[in-house]
């Protein structure tokens, strides 16, 4: 591997990805150019957890089968609204919660049989405003 590209790569974990705003571009040709190499793994793996630190949505532009359960729950932490994306196979009542959490507004969009009484009363007194009528089923 070429030894410039080995040291874009570490400058960017370094400065801890803080100016990529927009990563999908950046993520897109770092798995192009990694993805045939098991020697960068740690290094992506690690790309991957200081973007999901500061932009948990962009977990969309990490390829499927690089998404791990450790890599979605830091994106949900981070943002509520990643719960969207979180792949079937690692979406659990834990991440729902924390979604909930981390943004009342994403009861909105977490699967139906994930939502659960206390998710509601977590939403409601986690947002400022009413998140219109709970579903008396839902009520505790």
């Amino acid at each position: 591997m070429d030894s410039n590209i080995q040291g874009v790569v570490q400058k960017i974990i370094n400065d801890q990805c803080k100016s990529l705003v927009y990563i999908n571009g950046t993520l897109t040709l770092l798995q192009k150019i990694f993805s045939s190499s098991e020697i960068y793994q740690k290094e992506i793996d690690q790309l991957y957890t200081t973007v999901l630190q500061y932009h948990g949505y962009d977990l969309q532009y990490i390829a499927e089968e690089q998404r791990t359960f450790g890599l979605c729950k830091i994106a949900v932490q981070q943002d509520g609204f990643a719960i969207h994306i979180v792949s079937k196979k690692y979406l659990t009542s834990e991440l729902c919660k924390i979604a909930v959490q981390q943004n009342g507004c994403a009861i909105a969009i977490i699967p139906e049989e994930y939502q659960t009484a206390e998710f509601y009363d977590i939403a409601f007194y986690q947002i400022d405003t009413n998140i219109g009528d709970i579903p008396k089923s839902k009520k505790l």
